[in-house]
């Protein structure tokens, strides 16, 4: 594990000094000596790397030219390589990167205590918040020209398509949940054959992928099934979308004057737009929901805080469940990428010791690391909302 830190924050040193020779290399116009018309052609011959590396890299030594601190933490080993190039990405953006050095040190911040998931996601709001006109062109250019092709050829079948978010999280929760109805399957099918309804099988007899397609199947059956007149249950998709990015966008498509006195002042990840999976949306998207139906909204205060259950209720059922799982979209054992509609609810304090069933004592947790509780591995919420994860020993398990 000590091997590890060093070679870690040894590649994260080398790939700062990489950025910083490729900034060189460009600010002299040294790519001409050998005849190439820009650094990527010069970075293709010379180190032999692909176009996507190139550009990954000369994005990041433009970043760094730009502001010294992005440098400094990578080679400080303070900031992942993975991050580094997030920020280069969103620095890039030719109608919002310039602005993004006012947030450089929140978003460098965050990069060491979020997983490289939650960063991006961080990064793709920021994105969407400073450029609201360009995220909503895109979506509806991605609206407008979507399609899908399912094509059987050698013996299989081929599919691919292309739309907008906001239809494509709907697609995506629907295929989700006959997901979950066929790992249910496959979990009573292992029990079955162990002769214990109550165990806990370990191996199942399809993989997850080969249940992402058995799932899709019967998404074709059932819509085949169905009745032509029939209505689809609503809502199938939340949006999220925090209290001031909801009204900011009232006022500025004019439907009211001014903000209301009182709204709270919300970091860069507190402010969200997006589905319960993560996929960003703009706040056209919430606005239509908001007006049309098709889509529920949820709509955070400052605390994030959707409902409290209080001492009433020993389980997290009902609203108080849907509440957890939409706040905390996967397990909170960090690593952990299990959804949390997999997950189940656990009281961070104990029922037993005055625990109350509520949203600020509820944590999702898979159940291989809901058994893990009992060894002694905890997790537990700090005052901004980051998870920490401690092992038996009150160690905490922290990223290099």
């Amino acid at each position: 594990m000590a091997r590890f830190r060093e070679l870690k924050v040894a590649a994260r040193r080398l790939e700062a000094e990489l950025a910083a020779v490729v900034g060189e290399v460009e600010r002299r116009k040294l790519a001409h000596v050998d005849g190439h018309g820009s650094v990527r052609g010069w970075l293709r011959a010379r180190g032999n790397w692909s176009d996507q590396q190139c550009t990954a890299r000369v994005r990041l030594a433009h970043l760094i030219q730009r502001d010294s601190s992005v440098g400094e933490a990578l080679a400080d080993g303070m900031l992942g390589v993975a991050q580094a190039e997030e920020l280069a990405a969103a620095g890039a953006n030719p109608r919002c990167g310039r602005e993004i050095g006012a947030f450089l040190p929140e978003l460098l911040r965050e990069a060491r205590r979020l997983s490289f998931k939650d960063f991006r996601r961080l990064v793709g709001r920021w994105e969407a918040l400073a450029d609201v006109d360009g995220a909503h062109r895109a979506a509806e250019a991605a609206h407008t020209g979507r399609r899908v092709s399912l094509v059987a050829s050698g013996g299989a079948v081929f599919l691919s398509g292309f739309g907008g978010a906001v239809d494509g999280a709907a697609m995506i929760e629907i295929l989700e949940r006959f997901c979950d109805a066929e790992f249910l399957a496959d979990v009573t099918a292992a029990r079955d054959a162990l002769g214990d309804p109550s165990a806990e099988p370990t191996v199942l007899p399809r993989s997850d992928a080969q249940r992402r397609f058995d799932a899709l199947r019967a998404v074709f059956e059932a819509a085949a099934s169905a009745p032509p007149d029939r209505v689809a249950p609503e809502p199938v998709v939340n949006l999220n979308c925090d209290i001031v990015t909801f009204y900011e966008h009232l006022v500025r498509r004019r439907i009211i004057a001014l903000l209301p006195e009182g709204l709270p002042k919300l970091s860069l990840r507190e402010r969200r737009c997006e589905t319960t999976s993560g996929v960003p949306v703009t706040p056209d998207d919430v606005l239509r929901a908001a007006v049309a139906g098709h889509v529920r909204r949820v709509v955070y205060d400052s605390d994030g805080v959707v409902v409290d259950m209080g001492r009433k209720r020993r389980l997290f059922t009902g609203v108080a469940a849907e509440a957890l799982r939409l706040a905390t979209p996967s397990c909170t054992h960090r690593g952990c990428t299990v959804r949390s509609r997999r997950c189940q609810l656990d009281h961070l304090d104990e029922w037993q010791d005055d625990g109350t069933t509520d949203q600020a004592n509820g944590a999702p947790r898979c159940p291989s690391h809901h058994r893990a509780k009992r060894r002694g591995f905890r997790v537990w919420r700090d005052d901004d909302g980051h998870w920490h994860t401690y092992r038996p020993d009150g160690t905490e398990i922290l990223p290099v």
